[in-house]
């Protein structure tokens, strides 16, 4: 499966969320992840500029220079920009600040900004203002949203609540949209996922079963509840 190539192509050393996406689990939810990226990629002529935020060891900025992208990479973990850099000569990799409130790019520069399960970024408030700034007319924004308005955005909340510590559910998937079109951006694609109650690592016999009542049912298409969105919008 393609999701698999991209993690063992770059190193036999695998990162955490790397081996985490070889579990049955992890697998489901990078098929899907890859599959929105290729949707967006393919909307474009030929390959352009792009921004990765969150890149940990670099699977989809490798993927995306491999394709013919000029590709930038951001992570908080300096091991984790190491391996990137390493791993991926081509991509220039970057060091940020956790407190850090705007991306390394100049102002529309990018055609493509991949934000993919860094929710601490992408639940800020300066996020939007942030991906406005840095896409040309006619980006697109590609990445995931964990939706308060969920099953698991309540129990997420009630653990944060009990347990303190980041909140991985913060806001709904509509405050998210919502602030998104403010900024100018149309949502192009929306697929809600994640709603059998398995872990991000689980390996369970059980998951191929609950993915498949998953997209039987039509629970993908009910993104305004769905636990998670894997979503793909265009700057206007």
């Amino acid at each position: 499966m393609a999701t698999v190539e991209i993690t063992r192509a770059n190193s036999p050393s695998l990162t955490y969320w790397e081996s985490t996406a070889e579990t049955r689990w992890g697998r489901y939810v990078t098929q899907l992840e890859h599959q929105a990226l290729m949707s967006v990629v393919s909307k474009f002529t030929h390959p352009g500029v792009g921004l990765e935020i969150g890149c940990e060891g670099g699977r989809w900025c490798r993927m995306l220079a491999d394709l013919g992208w000029q590709m930038t990479a951001t992570d908080v973990n300096p091991s984790a920009v190491r391996m990137c850099q390493q791993r991926n000569p081509a991509v220039n990799c970057i060091l940020v600040s956790p407190n850090e409130e705007s991306f390394p790019a100049a102002t529309g520069s990018s055609d493509l900004l991949v934000c993919m399960e860094v929710e601490a970024v992408t639940n800020s408030d300066w996020f939007f203002d942030e991906a406005a700034r840095v896409l040309r007319s006619g980006g697109r924004l590609v990445g995931t949203h964990s939706n308060l308005l969920s099953w698991r955005g309540a129990i997420g909340r009630f653990k944060s609540t009990v347990r303190g510590g980041y909140e991985y559910y913060a806001t709904t998937y509509g405050y998210f949209r919502r602030s998104l079109g403010e900024r100018g951006f149309t949502m192009r694609e929306e697929r809600g996922c994640c709603w059998p109650p398995f872990g991000r690592d689980s390996n369970s016999p059980m998951v191929p079963a609950a993915v498949t009542l998953e997209r039987t049912l039509g629970l993908r298409s009910l993104s305004r509840i769905s636990p998670w969105v894997i979503f793909a919008a265009k700057r206007n």
